[in-house]
Parts: structure tokens; C-alpha cells; sequence
């Protein structure tokens, strides 16, 4: 009874307008939107490549001196990743590199300057097709798939049939997701198989992996939308009624809620910015040469009335040079202690108050089940704010690296007078420092941090289909 009961909505809504509005979408948008992004993935994989050569060439030809006076900077530049041809997520926002100099770290993104003010109306991608498109379809399949037969007089006398109700929602929840998973899969894989022809890189099995979780996930919130419509349809007397409360309700979880959490965290939770940050970086720094320059001029005037006590030509000359010379260097590297510390310090505070902002954001964006669902496929994607914060990690730590064996021997003291003195203290290779190389999470990472968002979404799945189920229990077909 319950096969007959799915043919039956199947066959009902296959030869409707809506359907047929479903394929064209489905087989148009899909495809074009995958030749489009991976053309554009060609480009910044391109660009990427070329940016790390010409700067191996450039570090390699560069002379030591010109770094010392802050004329050249070392970069690195983050990898385009190859999922972002189905979602782009934060791609384009990311920084597409850094460079770091005797003056820290700066990121720099030259992707955003390269957007058309047509990507201000938003990326056409397998993400948006799915959180627009296709919850707004599920919508529009199930707005009337209770309150409609109402209407009409079918509801009645199918529920006069010796199968039970249950039966009835069960058929109508399988047959639309049905109708509306079939045809995206079909489409996704001749879009998969369209890309491997044009030398799309699908030949890592964890590609493949993320490519199926994020088919789930995309099932999923399609789930959450089919019963949310069945839900409001049972709960409402006309088909009218339904579409006009189904409709306010996806404006309300797929644009209002959203965009207002992150207004409304930046008021509970200001945050400077990062350029504000960065330069209130700079004026410890440049505060730290001043304080180092005084101590550095009083401590010389100490040693300079010390080696006048000294006779010409005595042999304790050069023992008290190595002293003196020692005393400079101890002063030099407490001030680069004290200084990477306090710098630290603040860093970790910024990134605490970022991080407070964030989860303020984020649980107020997760009143919609939009939210774990955009977080779930960014992250599978590669593009997503754990692609981000592994990046800026990554980074963090080559620039720890090239402190140690490059910047840190770069003495800059500012005098009492205003004159800079620039130094170098111990034998510097800067040829031999290897170039920065970008890393990715792995699966098993990104399984972790998607699991609490994982279980969000399938919390949201499970209680709209038990207010569809128990609403269409007690839904009053007189």
C-alpha cells in the first residue's frame, strides 16, 4: 500500500509544471555553474603558480642587504583548493597570501581586487543551487500536498482506504524527496564526469569522500525543507494559506536570520579591526626600538667612561670589548623577548575577542538550519572557515620560523637623537630558507569539526518530519 501511495504522488507531480521547471533548473544550472567555477579555479590555480615562481626567483636574486633595510619581504600565497569549482565559499574572501618583513606579518588578498561587481549579486554555485533554489522547489512540491487534497476531496477518500494514515505522510515525504534528489544526482554526475573531461584533478579517493557527505548534507537540509512544507501544509486549511506562510518562513531562515546574526554579534561584541590591530602592532614595535635606542645610548656612555679608565694599549682591552659587546647583545634580546611576548599576548586576546564574535554569530545564524547546513559544505569544500583559520596557522608558523633564522638577527634601534641604527647580529642565509608551502585539512579533521553542526542539521531534519508526522495524525480532513 505505501509503494502505491509514493507511484501515486510520483505520478502526480511528474507530469506537473512545477516538475518540469524542476529538470530545466537542475540540468541547466548545475553543469553551467561547474564549467564556469572550474575556469575560474584554472585561472587562480595559474595565477597561483606563476605568483610562487617569479618570488623564488625574485628571493633567489635578491641581495641579502635589500631585506635588511626592508626593501624586499617574504611571501607565501595559499593554494586554490579544487572543490571550491563546487563551492566557493570563503575562497574568494580568504587571503590569497602574506608577507612578512623586520615588521611582522601582513595578509593580503588580491582575489577580492579581481571580482566583478557581478559577484556582488552573489556566486552561482552548487551551495547556492541547493540553499535557494532547491529548498524554495521543496517548498513549492509540498506547499499543497495536504491542504490541496483538502480541497479538492481526494485527502478524505484516500484516508477511507483501509491503509493506515501514517502510511499516507510516509508516501508523500519519500515520493517528494524522490523527485527532487534523482534528477540533482544525475545532474551533479554529469557535471562530475563533464569536469574530469575538461582535467578536473578528481583523483584523490578523500575528494571523492567529501564529494559524497556533501550529496548527504545537501539531502538533508532538501529534507528539512520537504517536511517543513508537509508540516505548514497539515497545519493549514487552503493551499493559499500554506504558500504564504511557507514563503515568509524561507525568507525568514534563509535571509533574515542569517545576515542579522552577524549585525547583531558586532553589537553585543565590537571587535576592532584588523588594520587597527595591525597598526596598534607597529606602535608597540616601533615604542619597543625607541625604549631599546635609550637604554642602548645610556648603557654605551657607561662603557664609553669605563674604557676611558682603561690605559692605552692594556690587555684587559679586549677582554672588556667582549664584555661590552656582550652586555649590548643580552640587551638586544631581552628587548625581543619582552617584545615577542607582549605581542603574543594582545595577538591571542584579538583572536579570543574574533573567536567570542564568531560563536555570538554563530549561534544566533543556527536558529536556521541554513546555517550548520553552510557550514558543513564549506568546510567539506575545502573553503570554509576551517581552510581559513589552517591557512592563517600555517602562516603564523613560518613566520616564527623566519624570525628565528632571519629577522631576529636584524638589530633597529632608535636613538635619544631620532637616528636609526640597523644591525645584524650572527651569520644570516637567507638563501638557504625554504619557501612557504600550503597545506589543507585533512578528512579526519574536518569530520571533527563538522560533527557538532552535523548533529544540528540532523536535529532539524528529525523535528520537522515529527511535526509533519504528528500534525498530518491529527489533521482534520472535514
Amino acid at each position: 500500500m505505501l509503494l502505491n501511495i509514493i507511484k501515486k504522488e510520483l505520478l502526480d507531480n511528474t507530469i506537473s509544471l512545477r516538475f518540469l521547471v524542476l529538470i530545466f533548473l537542475t540540468i541547466t544550472l548545475i553543469p553551467l555553474s561547474l564549467y564556469v567555477n572550474f575556469r575560474k579555479y584554472e585561472t587562480r590555480v595559474s595565477d597561483y603558480n606563476q605568483a610562487v615562481r617569479l618570488h623564488h626567483e625574485e628571493w633567489i636574486q635578491r641581495d641579502f642587504m635589500e631585506l635588511f633595510n626592508q626593501r624586499f619581504a617574504v611571501k607565501g600565497y595559499r593554494k586554490p583548493k579544487p572543490l571550491s569549482v563546487f563551492i566557493n565559499g570563503l575562497e574568494t574572501h580568504m587571503p590569497s597570501g602574506f608577507k612578512v618583513d623586520t615588521g611582522g606579518m601582513i595578509f593580503e588578498n588580491t582575489n577580492s581586487l579581481e571580482e566583478t561587481k557581478l559577484s556582488l549579486l552573489g556566486n552561482l554555485d552548487f551551495l547556492f543551487i541547493i540553499q535557494i533554489i532547491y529548498s524554495l522547489l521543496a517548498i513549492l512540491f509540498t506547499f499543497d500536498a495536504i491542504s490541496g487534497e483538502k480541497e479538492s476531496g481526494t485527502l478524505r477518500l484516500s484516508l477511507s482506504n483501509s491503509a493506515p494514515r501514517y502510511y499516507h505522510i510516509f508516501g508523500k515525504y519519500i515520493a517528494s524527496m524522490l523527485l527532487l534528489i534523482i534528477p540533482l544526482l544525475i545532474a551533479l554526475l554529469a557535471g562530475i564526469i563533464m569536469l574530469i573531461a575538461l582535467g578536473f584533478p578528481l583523483i584523490e579517493i578523500e575528494m571523492v569522500y567529501r564529494l559524497m557527505l556533501m550529496s548527504i548534507t545537501a539531502s538533508m537540509i532538501i529534507s528539512v525543507f520537504i517536511c517543513l512544507g508537509l508540516f505548514i501544509s497539515s497545519r493549514s486549511k487552503s493551499s493559499k494559506t500554506s504558500i504564504v506562510i511557507l514563503i515568509s518562513l524561507w525568507v525568514i531562515l534563509i535571509l533574515i536570520i542569517p545576515q542579522s546574526s552577524e549585525i547583531l554579534a558586532k553589537i553585543v561584541k565590537p571587535v576592532r579591526s584588523q588594520e587597527v590591530f595591525r597598526l596598534e602592532k607597529m606602535m608597540l614595535r616601533r615604542n619597543s626600538d625607541i625604549t631599546k635606542g635609550h637604554e642602548l645610548y645610556e648603557l654605551r656612555q657607561k662603557q664609553d667612561i669605563e674604557r676611558e679608565k682603561l690605559e692605552q694599549g692594556s690587555d684587559k682591552n679586549d677582554t672588556v670589548f667582549k664584555k661590552h659587546l656582550s652586555q649590548i647583545n643580552t640587551l638586544r634580546a631581552e628587548h625581543v623577548a619582552k617584545l615577542k611576548s607582549v605581542l603574543n599576548a594582545i595577538e591571542n586576546d584579538y583572536q579570543n575577542e574574533k573567536q567570542q564574535q564568531y560563536s555570538i554569530a554563530n549561534i544566533l545564524a543556527s536558529l536556521s538550519p541554513l546555517t550548520p547546513f553552510n557550514n558543513i559544505m564549506n568546510n567539506l569544500s575545502v573553503t570554509g572557515s576551517e581552510a581559513r583559520e589552517t591557512f592563517e596557522i600555517a602562516a603564523k608558523s613560518y613566520q616564527k620560523m623566519l624570525d628565528k633564522e632571519l629577522f631576529d638577527k636584524i638589530h633597529r634601534d632608535i636613538m635619544p637623537d631620532g637616528s636609526v641604527n640597523l644591525g645584524i647580529g650572527g651569520k644570516v642565509d637567507h638563501k638557504s630558507i625554504p619557501q612557504f608551502q600550503d597545506t589543507a585539512p585533512t578528512l579526519k579533521q574536518t569530520l571533527r569539526t563538522i560533527t557538532l553542526d552535523s548533529l544540528l542539521l540532523a536535529l532539524y531534519m528529525i523535528l520537522t518530519f515529527a511535526f509533519a508526522y504528528v500534525s498530518f495524525l491529527r489533521y482534520d480532513v472535514r
